[in-house]
């Protein structure tokens, strides 16, 4: 059950499009992607989609790692406002493992969204690859990555029909 501030958060995460009606939040592995950019960096529907189309591939999976919370931060940053550096966070009581790294602002900005589609595909899995195995086991990494690939197919193949 939520607390009535995590009650609110969340409802305040569905309505920027953050949640898809709080899919996630009752599984038992969860897998998220959460962006951070700098104003007017248009992300949410692609990260949205992306985040959408491989949990439904990762809930029918079952994942034994200590990990049970990967949340992976792409952070789509314009330089002239704000440089932040590559991050990996372990949160072993909270089972969890946060990943930020750099996505060219540019070449975001520039691409199409099939091409979006491919910068936060590499980005995600150049962030599980990074992922020690004594937190996801190689065997979920393999998992989370051809998972991550499928996605990438599903997604381009929405925008080239």
């Amino acid at each position: 059950m939520l607390k009535k501030r995590e009650k609110a958060l969340v409802d305040k995460m569905r309505k920027a499009g953050l949640l898809a009606d709080g899919e996630q939040l009752d599984a038992s592995f969860r897998f998220m992607i959460r962006p951070f950019t700098t104003a007017g960096t248009d992300h949410i529907k692609i990260a949205s989609w992306f985040e959408h189309e491989a949990f439904q591939l990762v809930k029918s999976q079952n994942f034994v790692s200590f990990a049970n919370n990967v949340i992976v931060f792409p952070k789509i940053l314009d330089p002239s406002i704000m440089i932040e550096p590559d991050h990996l966070t372990y949160k072993k009581h909270e089972r969890a493992v946060y990943v930020g790294l750099n996505i060219n602002h540019a070449s975001w900005q520039t691409a199409s969204e099939a091409g979006k589609v491919d910068l936060i595909s590499d980005n995600v899995s150049k962030s599980i690859q990074e992922i020690s195995p004594e937190y996801l086991s190689e065997r979920d990494q393999r998992k989370l990555l051809e998972i991550v690939a499928d996605t990438r197919t599903r997604l381009k193949s929405k925008f080239l029909h």
